[in-house]
């Protein structure tokens, strides 16, 4: 077997070389990866994880974002943490600010929260200040 340091027959192995770990799915010993990479079974490799990923499992699969990221099942990979007054722009990976007078937002155009003493307009797409009734 292939890797193996200590075999009890010619299809089990009891202890893997150094730099490999037994894999009881393959039933080999596979090459040990760093924390930032994953094996690839096919070429009995390892290769890197996802950009701003610290562990992984596959190519799409982030088991832990780097501090600052979140992983996102719709984009396939760690996307930037915005601040809350900030919304994440997918094409670049980066985060900008709302419009004025927003507290969060999803887009250029969509205030969820405006500042106190502001409505949010869909008309002209900002944040009004309300008028003061006397």
């Amino acid at each position: 077997m292939t890797n193996c340091q200590t075999c009890t027959s010619s299809t089990t192995c009891s202890t893997c070389a150094t730099g490999y770990t037994f894999s009881s799915a393959d039933v080999r010993c596979n090459l040990n990866c760093l924390s930032n990479q994953y094996f690839v079974t096919a070429s009995n490799t390892c290769s890197n994880c996802m950009a701003n990923c610290l562990t992984c499992t596959s190519s799409t699969t982030c088991t832990t974002c780097a501090t600052g990221y979140t992983f996102s099942s719709a984009d396939v990979r760690c996307n930037l943490n915005c601040l809350s007054n900030q919304y994440f722009i997918t094409a670049s990976n980066t985060c900008s600010n709302c419009m004025s007078n927003c507290l969060t937002c999803t887009s250029s155009s969509t205030c969820s929260a405006c500042a106190t003493n502001y409505t949010f307009s869909s008309a002209d797409v900002r944040c009004n200040r309300n008028c003061l009734s006397n």
